[in-house]
């Protein structure tokens, strides 16, 4: 008898791709589950455009929302989770406030990000929340989100900081932890070098690009506000170190045909900040804004696209970790660059081609080495496909999934 399980929380559309993985390459049968109000990161259409035709196991309306359960005392998806007979229950987000009603069923925790490192502390994060009514509200989703980790058979993490500074301030058990790593997935087919990219990105974007010779993608989220709370949970990227790193390879070498692009979209907090820094450093001219056919950003297509008119693509200089940008990139067969904890990804790979620095001078230096050396970028560019072809396919990953989901939910 196979088994069943439900995915609920589908930050980035990372429990979408999780479901097509297992239905593809496994004999695991996923149900998904999605409130009716998804934005561009949570709606499998943006990712996938056959989402739509799955409606056999992705399962769309308002009462699959979890939030509900408290904000309208909905317990009707409660019901619905506790009838179907899942196996497992792997959860993100707020998902994890279903964990104590859930009683016949292992539950998982699939840990993204601000679920675990930031929604769990609201009064260390309370500088965030402006006005009574916000604070209150951030107090009781937190309350909610620690009951509901309190709940979890499993959680499914990874060794970077921010994650093991929020257990252990959580005080998680250890046996609770689960030691295997559940890397990203994603659809190789979709997230592949395009060699037609020029058709694809509006001309109005395109012709911004194409006046520079080298063009650096950075389309990670603008978090340049730090101090101990954001850094210890991951909130700070230290996007302004691209912009010293830029300032610094400009300088060296007296070349002005590099540019920096990134998405003109609602869901980056710290643009203010940020342009501030470009005008101290007279960046002005090698800053390329681009803009997707919403204000929240790009679909899957656009980002193929801008991932593979890129000479290199940034993600971040933060504390050490990684995330989607640095799996789609590399798919899409492009150098990449992001600051990484060493020890950790030792933990997780036996290699990686991933160039982490997180200095203005390595950063200009390792640029470099790509803007001068067509052949060493072009072996970085073929080693960050392999990378994303041995790590993250559907097939790989989805078998690693499969394995370690049968082994949690036999374990007592």
């Amino acid at each position: 008898m196979s088994i069943k399980i439900a995915l609920i929380g589908n930050v980035c559309n990372n429990m979408y791709n999780i479901g097509v993985a297992l239905r593809k390459h496994t004999d695991i049968v996923p149900h998904l589950y999605l409130g009716d109000k998804t934005d561009i990161h949570t709606n499998p259409v943006f990712n996938d455009p056959l989402a739509e035709s799955q409606g056999d196991w992705v399962f769309i309306d308002s009462h699959w929302e979890p939030t509900r359960l408290f904000k309208n005392l909905d317990f009707r998806f409660v019901r619905k989770l506790s009838n179907e007979g899942y196996d497992a229950i792997i959860v993100s987000d707020v998902g994890v406030w279903l964990a104590p009603f859930i009683k016949n069923s292992k539950f998982f925790f699939w840990t993204t990000g601000a679920d675990i490192t930031r929604m769990p502390f609201p009064t260390t994060f309370g500088f965030l929340y402006t006005g009574i009514k916000a604070k209150l509200k951030a107090k009781y989703m937190g309350s909610l989100q620690r009951w509901g980790i309190r709940h979890i058979d499993y959680i499914m993490t990874q060794p970077f900081m921010p994650f093991q500074y929020a257990l252990q301030k959580l005080g998680v058990p250890h046996e609770k932890v689960s030691n295997a790593y559940f890397p990203i997935i994603i659809d190789l087919n979709i997230f592949n070098y395009d060699a037609k990219y020029k058709e694809r990105i509006a001309p109005d974007n395109y012709g911004k690009l194409e006046k520079f010779r080298f063009k650096i993608f950075h389309p990670s989220r603008l978090m340049i506000n730090k101090n101990s709370a954001l850094y210890n949970a991951g909130q700070w990227k230290g996007n302004e170190m691209l912009l010293k790193g830029l300032r610094a390879f400009i300088d060296k070498y007296n070349t002005d045909d590099i540019c920096i692009v990134l998405p003109d979209r609602s869901h980056s907090k710290d643009v203010d900040l940020f342009n501030s820094v470009v005008d101290e450093l007279q960046l002005q001219k090698n800053i390329v804004w681009v803009k997707g056919q919403t204000t929240e950003g790009f679909n899957k297509e656009e980002m193929v696209a801008l991932y593979s008119s890129s000479d290199l693509v940034v993600d971040e200089f933060g504390v050490g970790w990684f995330g989607s940008v640095v799996v789609e990139a590399a798919a899409c067969a492009r150098p990449v660059m992001c600051h990484l904890d060493q020890e950790a990804m030792q933990q997780l790979y036996p290699w990686h081609p991933i160039i982490s620095v997180n200095t203005p001078e390595t950063i200009a230096d390792e640029t470099a080495k790509l803007y001068f050396d067509k052949g060493y970028s072009e072996s970085k560019a073929l080693e960050s496909r392999r990378w994303a072809e041995e790590f993250h396919s559907q097939e790989n990953a989805g078998r690693i999934y499969a394995e370690q989901i049968k082994m949690l939910i036999t374990q007592d």
